[in-house]
């Protein structure tokens, strides 16, 4: 089975904004939804997880070129594969070769903590 790596930018997590869009919450259950079906998908922060992104020579070489400011950035087995945006839970499912249930009643009954929204 292909590892889905990605690569966020610093923050507590991918929605650490006071406002939370539907697309991060979407994203939550589709990350959520890819481990219970066994995909092999890590996330990894740039404050949490700074040796991560200077351990991947790939990571390494595109924050060198183009700066924190483009990420997410997600590798597939190693290779650049999406850069600007999170994955959909369409684009794991083709790359894991799992099959696409779309049940998002059962994977967003209620938010996770870190998808919950701050006070400034």
């Amino acid at each position: 089975m292909s590892k889905i790596e990605i690569f966020e930018a610093a923050g507590c997590c991918s929605t650490s904004r006071v406002v939370v869009s539907d697309e991060v919450v979407k994203w939550n259950a589709s990350a959520e939804w890819a481990k219970k079906n066994g995909v092999d998908i890590q996330r990894y922060n740039l404050a949490k997880n700074p040796q991560r992104f200077l351990n991947s020579p790939v990571i390494k070489e595109f924050l060198n070129t183009s700066g924190t400011e483009s990420l997410p950035v997600t590798l597939l087995d190693g290779k650049l594969v999406m850069v600007g945006k999170l994955p959909t839970r369409e684009d794991i499912a083709l790359w894991a070769g799992v099959p696409l249930t779309l049940d998002w009643s059962e994977d967003s009954a209620q938010p996770r903590c870190c998808s919950i929204p701050r006070m400034p």
